[in-house]
């Protein structure tokens, strides 16, 4: 059967009609489609960025170091091949920029304080078009760290804050001899002492501690995995744990005392003993006489004997020797006695305590007692830290001032304790 011509107009007529249904409806539809494309692409690189942000910090965590280029990561700590790591879908570079002030970071030698809060790094990318981004100093850094990616079409910024992988480490020496190794770089001492290091490292850092001279192999061996300060001093005897403490006089303690228990000023009634005697100055008479003299048991003594320091017209005093030299790497020294003051007459009366740390050639003071117009009821416990004075002639001396007939100050039990 054969088509007539009119039917024929008919078709193409339709046909046309269809197609600009369709374009209509490409029109209409298209910038839709575009926009759907572009925001998968757009949620695809901030998911990209993350996953690279994580595998970053993973890879300092466990290689203790910055990656140098983004495919380090690759294979292991990032779920895309190099390709896929380096380019964003879109083809177009993506960028990994440490922080200036910390890129030339190694863990063996650390952060300082002021540089752990530029331990970041910044990974830019534009599905749009090259990032390319100029990062050469900490002001471009800074810049490209707070800038608004939504302002630039396509534009991907991934920040990472490492800060908090970083562990506070103090070692220090204030005793001669000693070395340490940290991430396979040795510290030693030579013999000398060992200039104190504080700086920050990555936790899970190695350190390992000797005593020897140069170093030779961790005893003992330490690993930063807490969340706290660590910290170690060498004490000639070893490594202890815990910065700005005392060492302990390398294991040194003793006493030195006397209680003033005969009528000598040579008694030696601790675990050592005194250097010498107590010397008087301004009198000679001994332990019997005079303004300087152990006293029995009775006015102005507890219990048994005890030191009689005696105002009178003319000022006097007397000292005592004792050598802590065992002590002058991170030992510590305490003075302990107990007084009692009379006053009967006088003014302008006092009795001073000081202390000599280098055989009495200068002296400090410790202490004033006042003794006019005092009377303790009872004797008065003393607890004095010495501990800057330790010497190999320390000394320890009571000195009377003023002039006055009748004011006593009584010491008993004195002791220096060494730890």
């Amino acid at each position: 059967m054969r088509t007539q011509p009119n039917e024929c107009g008919f078709m193409l007529v339709g046909v046309i009609g269809l197609l600009l249904v369709f374009l209509v409806m490409g029109t209409v539809l298209m910038p839709n489609i575009m926009t759907s494309s572009s925001q998968e692409t757009k949620d695809f690189e901030a998911q990209h960025l993350n996953a690279i942000a994580i595998g970053s910090e993973n890879y300092l965590r466990s290689v203790l170091a910055w990656p140098v280029q983004l495919l380090d990561l690759t294979p292991g700590y990032v779920p895309f091949n190099s390709v896929q790591l380096v380019n964003n879908d879109s083809g177009y570079p993506r960028y990994f920029t440490v922080h200036p002030n910390t890129s030339g970071f190694t863990n063996a030698v650390g952060l300082s304080e002021s540089a752990l809060p530029d331990a970041r790094f910044l990974l830019v990318s534009n599905v749009l078009q090259d990032a390319a981004p100029t990062i050469t100093n900490a002001t471009e850094f800074e810049t490209w760290w707070g800038m608004d990616q939504t302002a630039t079409p396509g534009l991907h910024i991934g920040r990472g804050n490492t800060g908090k992988l970083f562990q506070k480490l103090t070692l220090e020496g204030p005793c001669a001899g000693g070395s340490y190794e940290i991430d396979g770089i040795a510290t030693n001492s030579a013999g000398a002492t060992l200039a104190t290091h504080t700086m920050y490292h990555l936790k899970g850092t190695t350190i390992g501690l000797d005593d020897a001279n140069t170093y030779t192999g961790a005893s003992p061996e330490i690993t930063l995995a807490l969340n706290t300060d660590a910290g170690y001093r060498h004490c000639g005897d070893g490594w202890y744990p815990g910065a700005d403490g005392a060492c302990g006089g390398g294991g040194t303690s003793f006493t030195v005392r006397d209680e003033f228990n005969a009528g000598s000023f040579s008694n030696n009634d601790g675990t050592a003993n005194w250097s010498n005697a107590w010397q008087e100055s301004g009198e000679s008479d001994g332990t019997k006489w005079g303004d300087l003299r152990v006293k029995g048991s009775g006015y102005g003594c507890a219990s048994g004997w005890c030191l009689w320091v005696h105002e009178s017209t003319t000022p006097k005093q007397i000292s005592r020797e004792v050598d802590l030299s065992s002590l002058s790497c991170g030992g510590m020294a305490t003075l302990t006695f107990s007084y009692l003051r009379d006053w009967v007459s006088g003014s302008g009366l006092f009795v001073t305590l000081e202390a000599s740390g280098d055989g009495g050639v200068t002296w400090t003071t410790l202490q004033t007692y006042p003794l006019d117009g005092h009377d303790d009821p009872s004797h008065v416990p003393q607890t004095i830290d010495i501990t800057p004075y330790i010497a190999s002639n320390t000394q320890i001396r009571f000195t009377t001032t003023g002039i006055g007939p009748n004011a006593y100050f009584f010491v008993e039990d004195l002791q220096i304790e060494g730890s």
